[in-house]
């Protein structure tokens, strides 16, 4: 029987001393990036469960309610572009929250196929509950980042990202 050769790491191992504790994998952007975005999920999601008692109201349904006060009447793939999600993905999260309650689909006048959305009374009130939580978002409470580091990421994470939002 032949030997089985280990395959090895797409990429030179990071040095034993550096961020990544010699891993190779985590000395990858995208699984950083990936890390980050679990952090602050989760962050989220204790915030609102304690502070508001909102345990089934996740970060997407929390950004589509806000993409929607921002852009009134908008359609269902202008929230999927402005929240960053395919359009599938965003009418089963924009059917939660009807379910709830939270948004109405209302027929457009000019197109009558076309539906618009709008926050209800309930949606707005919710948006208005967790936003005064999550303002400043959930970075300013993730150590060890000093205020300037936080802006520095920040100012970095929206010139990676700026080329893909398109709404």
């Amino acid at each position: 029987m032949p030997a089985t050769t280990i395959p090895q790491p797409p990429v030179e191992p990071p040095a034993a001393d550096d961020a990544s504790g010699g891993f190779w994998l985590h000395a990858m952007p995208g699984h950083r990036v990936r890390r980050l975005h679990q952090r602050i999920v989760a962050e989220f999601n204790a915030l609102v469960s304690r502070e508001a008692g909102l345990e089934a109201l996740t970060h997407m349904q929390f950004a589509a309610l806000a993409a929607i006060e921002y852009r009134p009447g908008a359609d269902q793939a202008t929230v999927a572009r402005l929240i960053g999600c395919d359009k599938v993905t965003a009418g089963k999260l924009l059917e939660r929250l009807v379910g709830r309650g939270w948004v109405d689909r209302l027929r457009d006048t000019a197109d009558r196929r076309a539906r618009r959305l709008a926050l209800t009374a309930g949606g707005r009130a919710v948006l208005d509950r967790i936003r005064p939580l999550v303002l400043g978002g959930p970075l300013e409470r993730l150590p060890p980042l000093t205020a300037a580091e936080r802006s520095t990421l920040m100012d970095l994470l929206g010139r990676l990202t700026m080329p893909y939002d398109d709404a």
